[in-house]
């Protein structure tokens, strides 16, 4: 080390420039009083040794820098520095005194764990080694003379480094923090009416006299019929209406209800004011003098006649509709400016994303069915088809897209891909060629065709489409089929992919992580053998850590399999790897797996943050069912009105309307929302045992019972066998009650607690209520 001494005092004139021996003593100049702190202050001011040119660096893996990290937060140190006092000349001096002098310290650099903290300065005070039992011996002396032994000094009470206060000052360095700076905050989520876009109603324009004349016999037709039901309510209207005489009969006790109640007069009134616009309408005349007997006679003949028929007309709409295809069975209403086939393409793709796999082929039908001429429609649904296995109906639809579009070098390829997969090889050379006609320069289409060689056979021509592959890719062809293999795998070409993988896997002499990506991919996408794609995914993350879309795919056959927790795992580890914007199937599938755990707060913030990204019908059900959770009811509403704006045939979400509009204590608005989810095809038998336990707390029985039958016919649960077993004891069906009861106890997923509650109350109904003491003791 180098003694570096104090500043001499100011009075001084001059100081010696340095100490004879081994370390020569410097001056430094006092630096600002601005840029010292006391610590450097008091150092500057006393006598110190210092190693300049002594620096010690290590390369921390990352396991080394995880156990570094968990040191120091522990107080730890990761290191023991040992100071002793040597002799210059060893063979001139010998220092009795080296023991006196050592002295150890171990640092530790607490300040390295500050966020984004690459350097800090830690003093650290020296401890002095206890001396040795036995004192070192001087070297014995041979020829000559010795060494000079330096005098022992006496022992004090306090040691000097003690009295001195002397400290170790150890600077440490890294080239990346300990702790790195945390990202900044997301900002924060904007509540459910700002990201739903404000929508201007359209202005309707004014009904006519003569539409306002047809609503109002409309709307009195309607209330005439609930006075029919009222009066006659065991008549079957489809039924035999009997004789001429009782006929009559109810005619005339219709007419007399009508009188009595005052309702006859109150549909007059409501038909007079539409009955005055229609005559000033139709029946004007070109001067205001007062007519005489005949032409008024006239007039009145002419009015009842124009009356007469405007009134058989509007009951005739009434009565018998005009039927009217529409031109898609079910299409949902659209947004403003959006083609018909883009809707129903999306809502398509939106239910696969979330592996609503039927509930995709019916909106590719209905594309079908509403743009059967457009060629992507056809092509969009042999890609599904083949997606999901069903690649004889997949070769008709790209037959009849290529039919649309026969130069669409797309369509040809995939036509032909799945012709291979089918083992049609001579077809499939005829498109895979066209294809590789229409775009000559495409690599991806050369080494198309020189698999399906390959897979003939055909060696030579496999070398010649190869040979024109390198023409245009270059000599090394790595990666080429890796891009060929992703670009087939929408097809879900699975026979190509492989081979495609295998060539990969040659070129690179072993197995990469891309590779095993997308052959964990090709099998999540056939959906065969989902416990090797799970096994092929996690191989490919291990080798690629640091893919966002490879922990997508890892989540999403996690799902498939059944294994929730794992999936979860993935898919959170997918948004902390991807930059925003986010993958959307993370964002959407972990969401509802958030919503499955009750962890409402969380599945709110992924499913809003979808909603911000691309809004659909899915992110908007998902942050409703959230905000609900949460016993936020206004913006649960908000979601799921705006979820119903974008797809209004989604069963769920009428569902969960109703199930709002009842917890709200709105009975009409539930009614309807209900009939709604019942004629979409509501199977989901958790949102239907809630709607019947709201509808069993409303009074509503009957629609109580229809619910929770439901639910059952979905799923059996004993939560449901519970609450219908409880609808049935409410309505005095003891006997169904009991039997529902005994079911409920028999489920398996039962608990005990539930179990107990259903015997009990089964018992109380079989002694008390039926008199059965025997069956109730058995129980």
């Amino acid at each position: 080390g180098k003694a570096v001494l104090p500043p001499p005092p100011a009075d001084e004139a001059a100081a010696p420039a340095a100490y004879e021996g081994d370390a020569s003593a410097t001056a430094p100049a006092p630096a600002p009083a601005a840029a010292i702190d006391e610590k450097a202050a008091a150092e500057a001011a006393s006598g110190s040794i210092s190693w300049d040119g002594a620096k010690v660096v290590r390369f921390l893996g990352p396991e080394m820098t995880r156990a570094l990290r968990k040191q120091l937060q522990g107080g730890e140190s990761p290191l023991s520095l040992s100071i002793t006092r040597q002799v210059k000349n060893a063979e001139a001096h010998f220092d009795s005194n080296a023991a006196k002098y050592a002295a150890t310290c171990a640092p530790v650099p607490s300040s390295m764990l500050i966020a984004d903290t690459l350097h800090c300065v830690d003093r650290t005070p020296l401890q002095p080694v206890p001396p040795p039992e036995e004192p070192e011996a001087p070297p014995e002396v041979g020829k000559g003379k010795g060494p000079e032994i330096l005098p022992v000094e006496d022992d004090e009470e306090v040691h000097p480094y003690a009295a001195a206060a002397t400290y170790a000052k150890v600077t440490f360095a890294t080239t990346q923090p300990l702790e790195p700076k945390p990202l900044p905050p997301p900002p924060p989520l904007p509540k459910v009416g700002e990201l739903i876009p404000k929508r201007v109603l359209p202005q309707f324009a004014p009904k006519t006299a003569v539409e306002e004349f047809d609503a109002q016999v409309a709307n009195i037709v309607d209330s005439m019929v609930g006075e029919w039901s009222t009066l006659f309510p065991g008549l079957e209207v489809s039924g035999d209406a009997g004789d001429e005489a009782a006929k009559d009969t109810r005619r005339r006790a219709l007419l007399y209800a009508l009188n009595t109640s005052g309702k006859y007069w109150m549909f007059k009134e409501r038909l007079k004011r539409s009955v005055v616009r229609l005559v000033k309408d139709t029946m004007s005349r070109p001067t205001s003098e007062p007519l005489d007997s005949r032409a008024s006679e006239l007039f009145y003949n002419e009015l009842y006649v124009q009356l007469t028929q405007r009134l058989h007309n509007a009951l005739n709409n009434i009565f018998f509709p005009p039927t009217e295809t529409p031109t898609a069975p079910s299409l949902p209403d659209q947004p403003e400016g959006a083609p018909m086939h883009a809707v129903l393409g999306a809502l398509a793709i939106e239910m696969e994303m979330v592996s609503a796999f039927e509930q995709a082929r019916v909106y590719h039908k209905e594309r079908i069915t509403s743009s059967k001429h457009m060629a992507v429609v056809w092509y969009d649904y042999a890609l599904f088809l083949m997606r999901t296995n069903d690649a004889t109906l997949a070769e008709e639809c790209s037959r009849e897209a290529i039919a649309l579009a026969p130069t669409t070098p797309e369509y040809l390829l995939a036509h032909g891909a799945i012709l291979t997969c089918r083992g049609n090889f001579e077809q499939a050379e005829v498109f895979l060629k066209s294809s590789l006609e229409a775009t000559p320069n495409s690599t991806n289409a050369w080494l198309a065709v020189a698999l399906l060689y390959d897979l003939m056979g055909r060696t030579r021509d496999q070398r010649t489409a190869t040979r024109q592959a390198r023409q245009l890719h270059g000599e090394d062809l790595t990666g080429a089929y890796l891009a060929l293999a992703k670009a087939l795998l929408p097809i879900n070409a699975v026979v190509l992919v492989e081979r495609a993988l295998q060539m990969e896997d040659q070129l690179r002499q072993g197995v990469t992580g891309a590779v095993l990506l997308c052959r964990g991919e090709m099998q999540l996408s056939a959906g065969q053998d989902l416990a090797g794609a799970v096994t092929t995914l996690e191989d490919g993350v291990e080798l690629v850590r640091k893919s966002a879309h490879g922990y997508v795919l890892l989540g999403q056959a996690r799902l498939r399999l059944g294994m929730a927790t794992e999936a979860k795992d993935a898919f959170e580890r997918a948004l902390e790897l991807s930059p925003q914007p986010y993958p959307l199937p993370a964002l959407l599938l972990l969401g509802r797996l958030c919503l499955d755990a009750g962890d409402f707060a969380r599945a709110r913030d992924l499913f809003l943050c979808a909603c911000r990204q691309s809004p659909s019908c899915t992110s908007w059900l998902g942050a409703g069912q959230a905000c609900h959770g949460l016993g936020d009811s206004e913006q649960a509403e908000e979601a799921l009105a705006e979820a119903n704006v974008l797809n209004n045939r989604h069963p769920i979400v009428w569902g969960q309307l109703a199930l709002l509009c009842l917890q709200s204590e709105r009975s009409d608005e539930a009614s309807q929302s209900l009939h709604q989810a019942y004629k979409l095809g509501l199977a989901d038998a958790q949102l239907l045992s809630q709607l019947g336990e709201a509808l069993f707390n409303a009074g509503q029985l009957q629609d109580a019972e229809a619910a929770l039958l439901r639910s059952l016919q979905a799923a059996e649960t004993a939560v449901a066998r519970q609450l219908l077993a409880n609808t049935y004891r409410q309505q005095q069906r003891l006997e169904e009650a009991v039997n529902a009861f005994r079911a409920a106890i028999a489920a398996p997923d039962a608990s005990d607690d539930l179990s107990a509650q259903c015997k009990d109350q089964a018992a109380h109904i079989l002694r008390v209520l039926l008199n059965r003491s025997e069956e109730a003791d058995a129980m």
